[in-house]
C-alpha cells in the first residue's frame, strides 16, 4: 500500500490549435509518488486529508465529553443545561448528524481552527489535538505561528469571538 501512485496525470500531446496529435493513443500517463505542489488536486487530496484528521479529533473528544454530558443530565436534569442537551439530542436524531457538540474544528488543508465553550473544554480539546497529531506524527506550525484566546486571526479573517464578530481585512477583501 506504501508504493500505491498519489496521483495519475494524463499527459495530452496538443498541435498549435489545441487538437489532440496522438488520439485515442495516449501515450503518456505520469504517475506521481508523493503529493507534489503546483497541482490544483494537490489541495483537494490534503483537504481530505486534513478531513479525515478532523474526523478522528471528534470522536476522540466526544468520547471525553460524552460522559460530561450525561452527568450534567443525571445531576441536575431539570437545569437550563439538561434541557440544551436533550434538545440538541432530539434534534440529533433529526439530523443524523451530533447537535451536541460544545466544540467546533474547522480545518483548511493545513490550518486547524478549534473552538470550545469554557476553558476546560478548550484544554480537553487542546489535549486530544495534540494525541492526534502525535498519534499520526504530525507536524504542527511553528510555535510564532500559533493563537489561542478570543481574537485570532485565521485564513487571513480577524475573530472577534467574544463581539461575534469577524472582520475582513482590506487586502484580503480586494482579492
Amino acid at each position: 500500500p506504501s508504493e500505491y501512485w498519489k496521483i495519475v496525470v494524463l499527459w495530452v500531446f496538443l498541435d498549435a490549435n489545441g487538437k489532440s496529435t496522438r488520439w485515442p493513443d495516449f501515450e503518456a500517463f505520469i504517475a506521481e509518488y508523493r503529493l507534489g505542489f503546483g497541482l490544483s488536486l494537490s489541495s483537494g487530496i490534503a483537504q481530505r486529508f486534513s478531513e479525515a484528521i478532523v474526523a478522528v479529533f471528534r470522536n476522540r473528544l466526544d468520547e471525553i465529553e460524552e460522559p460530561i454530558m450525561n452527568e450534567v443530565l443525571a445531576s441536575q436534569p431539570t437545569s437550563e443545561k439538561a434541557e440544551w442537551i436533550r434538545h440538541r439530542r432530539e434534534l440529533s436524531v433529526v439530523t443524523g448528524k451530533k447537535e451536541d457538540r460544545l466544540y467546533a474544528i474547522k480545518i483548511y488543508t493545513d490550518d486547524p481552527a478549534i473552538t470550545a465553550v469554557g476553558h476546560e473544554r478548550l484544554i480537553r480539546a487542546i489535549e486530544v489535538w495534540k494525541g492526534v497529531v502525535s498519534d499520526y506524527n504530525l507536524r504542527t506550525a511553528i510555535a510564532r505561528k500559533r493563537q489561542i484566546g478570543p481574537i485570532v486571526i485565521w485564513l487571513g479573517f480577524h475573530f472577534f469571538s467574544i463581539l461575534g464578530k469577524i472582520i475582513v481585512p482590506d487586502a484580503k477583501r480586494k482579492r
